[in-house]
């Protein structure tokens, strides 16, 4: 039995490839009409809001705090790094001395690690936060922030 030549299929194929191909390039070079601009509509509202009297408002949002934060250093203690950041809080190295979870924290103080303070207007001490490193995350469950 004669083997079908499978030129013609070849050639169909290969001519319809290239008349697509053509028809494509012929759509790609026309340009769209730029002279026929759409109508554009704008639409301009004014809403008035009512505000509460000033004295109504609620003005603990806006007191002042400043954030400050320190590396620890190899040998540092609580008190150092308190110096370090300019804290003067009556009563703070006593109740670090008196909470065993601060007492622990306070003896495991690692060099490189964060210590943030927030500070009101007047200079005292809102909180203070020893930061632990992702790799420290399973000790830091059993030694908590010094707060």
């Amino acid at each position: 039995m004669p083997v079908k030549s499978r030129r013609p299929v070849k050639t169909v194929l290969g001519v319809s490839a290239v008349g697509l191909l053509v028809a494509a390039g012929a759509f790609a070079m026309v340009a769209p009409d730029r002279t026929i601009v759409p109508e554009q509509n704008f639409v301009t509202d004014t809403l008035v809001f009512q505000l509460p009297p000033l004295e109504a408002r609620d003005t603990t949002a806006l007191e002042f705090e400043q954030k400050i934060e320190t590396r620890i250093r190899s040998g540092d203690t609580v008190a150092s790094i308190l110096q370090r950041l300019g804290i003067e809080e009556e009563g703070f190295m006593a109740f670090i001395a008196s909470e065993a979870a601060t007492r622990k924290a306070a003896r495991g103080l690692v060099p490189g690690r964060i210590v943030q303070a927030a500070l009101d207007g007047s200079g005292g001490m809102k909180w203070i936060r020893y930061y632990h490193t992702p790799i420290a995350e399973k000790r830091a469950n059993t030694r908590p922030s010094i707060c």
